[in-house]
């Protein structure tokens, strides 16, 4: 999916392409299509119904 967008890093969280923003007892995966440069911001990618972001984490790292 970053490929398509020219993204070339190895992490899209630290990279500022990807965030995820908690709402209540959901959490929002926002996308953000230039990443550091930052001029077009975040918009929603997927509404993770009653998963908090606390939970999210790959191999030993919590994403958020």
């Amino acid at each position: 999916m970053f490929d398509s967008l020219g993204y070339g890093g190895s992490n899209p969280i630290t990279d500022s392409y990807l965030r995820f923003v908690s709402s209540g007892v959901n959490t929002q995966v926002q996308i953000d299509r230039d990443g550091i440069t930052s001029t077009q911001g975040f918009s929603l990618l997927v509404n993770l119904n009653n998963v908090s972001a606390n939970s999210l984490v790959i191999g030993s790292n919590v994403l958020v």
